[in-house]
């Protein structure tokens, strides 16, 4: 019984998990970025069991963070960039793509406020674990914080910032810059863009 408390103290998280169509089209957007036959070289490198659990996601299944991590850094090694550069640039090249279409033209109608407080929505869809609170203090100013993630990593911290900013982007956000920082147990960003 003397140990209990430690015990609980010991748990440890779970690992975090990204939704499947994410993953996905990560992969498009890596395919589209290096080309086919230097992606399945990457990927030839993966052990057979991550590779066939790569190989194996679905839109509804959720994906270890771990396994997006190793194709990345696979895939970033074999065109000699830096793993965590190279997974911001599919993060926002693969939300851009995504956006462009319908999504577009909505996105430019839509309030600051309305599009800040939609990115808990798409971020939960995204992301087994972790919450997002966002508010507009002021025109061309927002702050996005993610709680319940204590153990992101920083390459993380910048891929989802680059989505955050290909999401303003796309929305017609001009001059798009972010920020990120840790605060005690949560991520802040600040998204500012020019408003004329």
């Amino acid at each position: 019984m003397d140990d209990f408390p430690w015990k609980i103290m010991e748990k440890k998280l779970e690992e975090q998990k990204i939704a499947g169509s994410l993953v996905l089209d990560q992969r498009k957007t890596m395919l589209e970025m290096v080309g086919e036959k230097k992606f399945l070289e990457a990927l030839s490198i993966l052990p057979l069991e991550r590779r066939q659990e790569f190989d194996s996601l679905i839109p509804v299944s959720w994906c270890p963070i771990s396994l997006i991590h190793e194709v990345v850094d696979s895939v970033a090694k074999g065109i000699g960039q830096d793993p965590a550069e190279f997974q911001s640039e599919v993060a926002r090249q693969g939300i851009s793509r995504t956006l462009m279409g319908l999504w577009r033209t909505l996105l430019h109608l839509t309030t600051d406020e309305f599009l800040v407080k939609r990115a808990s929505l798409l971020f939960s869809k995204s992301y087994e674990r972790g919450k997002l609170m966002a508010h507009v203090p002021e025109p061309g100013h927002a702050v996005i914080q993610l709680y319940d993630w204590p153990d992101i990593a920083d390459r993380d911290i910048r891929s989802i910032s680059a989505g955050i900013g290909a999401v303003l982007t796309v929305a017609g956000r001009k001059n798009v810059l972010m920020k990120a920082q840790r605060k005690d147990d949560l991520i802040e960003y600040t998204a500012l863009w020019r408003t004329r």
